[in-house]
């Protein structure tokens, strides 16, 4: 079976790797699809390439999941179905993007250029409002001392139990202010990557906050978007350097996120969690902190909701798509709102842990609509380039779009799609609110005569 495994794996690779390749070369930068493309690389076909090359994979037991879903065998027929259904969709998701997505360069013709200062400002005000936000957490756990001995996941359940809509209302807004962050910081690195001018002091700065942000908050997920859009820059760039010493830092983020993991429940005893990570066994340590860093656990939950769903359990039928209507409709006023998708998989699959639990955005749409995935899916992706055509054209009026949605979709391959909605419909308001595309585009002083410069694309334009 292995064999069998591995032959649909290498026909997946193939194909998706002649697609991305094709989207690459016809990108000029960060866009929607190419963060739809890279993220199903990292978060579900990656994973799904280290469990076939090693047979499957059982989480250690030091992960304390629930051993429902804790194995992944690959050398017998138990998972072939679902095997055969996610290279489904990856399959026809690859295939329509082929044949939709245009084979012309999408050159960079704007008479525009992106002010710096503009951006850097947008930057400091994202990591201002984070500030503000993790300093009223603090107060709200009650010190400094309380917030670095409760775990991170807990600490966020008790501040909802005692304050309701208003502390989900707040964390939907940190979570959209860290997509403009985000989206903000991988858009200024391209930037420098292009010019060749990169400020390496603001650099450092971002990604200090990232880090900050990763111990107060415990999520890895917005750190890792950003090197992923800077690895896809230097490709696109053609920084081979840069690229190079990416790929040699790898190892080294790989065990950092990977002992990560295993610390962030108590800041006070980082030492002793370390010791338990070294001292615990984690059976082949490459492999666990390959699906580690990978969010490989959310495919393993994927394989097993294609076998339960629809036998075990009744399909969703769309049921947690509906909160893209309704999730910030307060639960005062509408108590049966639906959970989101996370929290119904932790009762399923976890019910005796506080938790959530993703499964991609494959298994999302198989627990609600079951084999309809198969059609759904590479719809989705039309759905996805119709986005991008609509994003791209309104770059000029809204320059951070493309970059913030080409975060969201990483995003999105990896969790859910109506609560990413939701941070994205935030993310504009405080944009908007902000006003932090005003002034962002500077005109490049190229063919400009008597008040108007000359756009190759579209003619003249009055020089403001």
């Amino acid at each position: 079976m292995r064999i069998l495994y591995t032959l649909l794996l290498a026909v997946l690779l193939i194909v998706y790797a002649k697609v991305l390749i094709k989207v690459l070369r016809n990108s000029a930068g960060l866009t929607p699809l190419l963060g739809w493309m890279i993220g199903l690389a990292y978060f579900v076909l990656g994973p799904l390439v280290i469990m076939t090359l090693n047979g499957g994979f059982e989480l250690p037991a030091a992960y304390q999941v629930d051993n429902r879903w804790a194995t992944v065998d690959l050398t017998n027929t138990k998972f072939l179905l679902p095997y055969l259904v996610i290279w489904a969709s990856l399959l026809s998701s690859s295939l329509v993007v082929y044949i939709f997505f245009p084979s012309v360069r999408q050159d960079d013709k704007s008479i525009y250029s992106l002010s710096r200062k503009k951006l850097e400002r947008a930057l400091l005000i994202c990591m201002a409002i984070a500030a503000a936000i993790w300093a009223l957490q603090i107060w709200l756990v009650g010190g400094i001392a309380q917030f670095l001995v409760s775990h991170w996941y807990e600490r966020g359940e008790d501040l909802f139990q005692r304050y309701g809509d208003s502390y989900v209302l707040l964390a939907q807004i940190t979570l959209a202010n860290q997509l403009i962050y985000t989206g903000t910081a991988a858009l200024y690195t391209s930037c420098g990557l292009k010019d060749r001018d990169t400020k390496p002091w603001f650099t450092a700065l971002i990604i200090f906050f990232f880090l900050c942000s990763i111990v107060m908050t415990g999520n890895r997920i917005f750190f890792a978007s950003y090197l992923l859009a800077c690895f896809t820059s230097c490709w696109l760039l053609q920084r081979r350097k840069m690229i190079a010493m990416m790929l040699a830092l790898a190892p080294v983020l790989v065990l950092v996120f990977s002992v990560w993991s295993s610390v962030r429940h108590d800041l006070s005893k980082i030492q002793d969690s370390v010791d338990t990570y070294t001292d615990s066994d984690y059976g082949n340590r490459t492999v666990t902190s390959l699906i580690n860093v990978t969010e490989g656990m959310s495919v393993m939950l994927l394989l097993h909701i294609i076998n339960d769903f629809g036998n075990r359990y009744e399909f969703l039928d769309g049921l947690t798509y509906s909160r893209t209507f309704t999730a910030l409709i307060p639960r005062r006023i509408y108590p049966h709102k639906p959970e989101n998708f996370t929290l119904v998989l932790a009762k399923i699959y976890q019910p005796d842990v506080t938790t959530s639990l993703n499964a991609t955005a494959v298994g999302e749409m198989y627990a609600n609509f079951g084999p309809l995935t198969l059609c759904f899916f590479p719809l989705l992706t039309l759905g996805v380039l119709k986005l991008n055509h609509w994003a791209l054209r309104r770059q000029q009026a809204h320059p951070l779009l493309p970059a913030m949605v080409f975060v969201l979709l990483e995003w999105v391959a990896r969790g859910t799609v109506a609560d990413n909605f939701i941070h994205f419909v935030l993310a504009l308001v405080l944009i908007s609110a902000l006003r932090f595309e005003k002034g962002l585009r500077l005109v490049r002083g190229v063919g400009i005569h008597s008040g108007f410069a000359l756009n190759p694309l579209s003619g003249t334009l009055p020089v403001s």
